[in-house]
């Protein structure tokens, strides 16, 4: 297919390109409207290591690995890229938890 043709293609469709699009959107926003923004959440951290238990369940426990693995372990939480990435992530979600605050604040005003 050239660029001619795809140009082509595109102009013959541009109503449903468009169309489909802003459709779909509005469906979305009318059936999240009412929905509550207050999530709760939680998380265990099984390690595995700490507690001795395996796959193969051996009862045995090194003492010195289960420490060298801890020391692994939290060495990779305070290592640069992982906070990096981390802080980036709260970063965006706090970013859009703001924006969708304000939109929805402006929009609850004109109701």
């Amino acid at each position: 297919m050239t660029l001619v043709q795809f140009i082509r293609l595109i102009q013959t469709h541009i109503k449903l390109l468009i169309i489909s699009p802003l459709v779909i959107g509005l469906i979305t926003f009318i059936c999240i409207d009412d929905s509550s923004l207050q999530y709760s959440t939680s998380s265990k951290l099984y390690t595995g290591f700490a507690s001795g238990y395996s796959i193969k369940n051996n009862a045995r426990r090194d003492f010195y690995a289960i420490k060298t693995k801890f020391d692994n372990f939290f060495e990779s939480i305070k290592s640069r890229s992982t906070q990096e990435e981390i802080i980036m992530i709260v970063i965006c979600q706090q970013r859009t938890k703001f924006f969708l605050m304000k939109y929805l604040r402006k929009n609850s005003d004109k109701r």
